[in-house]
């Protein structure tokens, strides 16, 4: 368990090194239902707090007097022993001990005191990211971001400038960026992949735009799918293939974005993570029964997209939505009717997907 309690002022020894002030690490801690490593930091002000998730929380203050320490936390006080050996801090209260180890770190971007499992159910897989970069590129290139009233030389400088920071950021994914990217890489095209997929080949340029927060960098998403010639194409202003391309990304987003927000959504509604905490078993069995590949279009923001997409995309005998043209997939009839004459805005459409 965590004991989130003691801190100190020096202990009149004299001896800084016999100080608690400062951070100390306990590993596998428990924070209500999940194990997971706890930086706590005592401060010279008497308060003290934990960081969970990168984020600081002061919990109570506290003063030490010896080897005897008080605490005081939601207005509880409790009262205990400690110690420090080198860089070892042991803090015993109501019968229960716990050990730190004195930290030195930075815990706001440390990604060892997340729980493994809670990066993992973070991250989004890596056709989201793809989906999100491409949607965004695809926005600016149509000039729907930032907006109307843009002359053509505006739309283009703003498309210069895109990063793919700004694509996470509008699909509301950067929390995720962090811990995701060491798992992601880029092939020739742009298209972004979990790296141990064989299917795809790395370009190391392109995936070197995710690394050492190249993705933050102006102009780092334009770079993952404009290639050498087409970017000198495209400054001749000659090149029609620059223009083909553009659509071409245009298209593909839409197919990518559309498949990657409702499997998302759906694995949400599953999961009770929508519309939130407090459900019963039956109430999220029928909430998922009546949600609508609207419903999961609108959560991503995304709704513009159907009005142009929908003639050309199918559904496959799994759920899986893509471009018609693609002659490696085989339309199932049934699923793809829920993306026809408005099907997809009927309840229950969503689920009848991946049925």
């Amino acid at each position: 368990s965590c004991i989130c309690v003691v801190g100190c002022s020096d202990d009149g020894s004299g001896d800084s090194a016999n100080s608690i002030v400062g951070k100390w690490l306990q590993k596998e801690a428990s924070t209500g239902t999940e194990v997971q490593s706890v930086v706590m930091e005592f401060k010279l002000d008497g308060t003290f707090g934990g960081y969970y998730g990168g984020t600081y929380t002061e919990v109570g203050t506290y003063t030490v007097s010896g080897d005897s320490f008080s605490a005081k936390l939601y207005g509880q006080e409790s009262k205990g022993t400690y110690s420090i050996k080198g860089d070892t801090l042991t803090i015993t209260v109501n019968g229960e001990t716990v050990v730190y180890t004195r930290y030195n770190g930075d815990p706001r971007n440390d990604k060892s005191l997340i729980n493994p499992a809670e990066i993992e159910a973070a991250q989004p897989d890596s056709a989201t990211v793809d989906a999100a970069c491409k949607d965004y590129y695809a926005m600016c290139v149509a000039g729907v971001i930032p907006g109307e009233g843009q002359t053509k030389e505006e739309r283009e400088e703003f498309v210069a400038k895109a990063s793919i920071k700004d694509a996470l950021d509008y699909s509301n994914l950067l929390n995720v960026a962090n811990s995701s990217f060491d798992k992601i890489s880029v092939d020739s095209k742009g298209n972004i992949f979990a790296t141990d997929d064989s299917s795809y080949t790395p370009d190391e340029d392109k995936t070197e735009l995710l690394r050492n927060s190249k993705w933050e960098e102006e102009g780092s998403l334009k770079a993952l799918y404009v290639t050498t010639n087409e970017a000198s194409a495209e400054e001749s202003s000659t090149d029609e293939s620059a223009e083909e391309e553009s659509t071409a990304v245009v298209f593909t987003a839409n197919v990518a974005t559309v498949d990657a927000a409702c499997k998302d959504y759906y694995a949400m509604c599953m999961a009770g993570l929508v519309p939130g905490e407090g459900q019963t078993k039956e109430e999220r069995e029928e909430f998922v029964a009546k949600a609508s590949i609207k419903d999961a279009l609108e959560y991503s923001n995304i709704l513009y997209l159907t009005n142009n997409s929908f003639d050309n995309l199918s559904v496959d005998s799994k759920g899986t939505i893509f471009a018609t043209d693609i002659s490696s997939k085989t339309p199932d009839e049934a699923k793809t009717a829920f993306l026809r004459d408005n099907n997809w805005k009927k309840s229950g459409s969503l689920k009848s997907l991946y049925m």
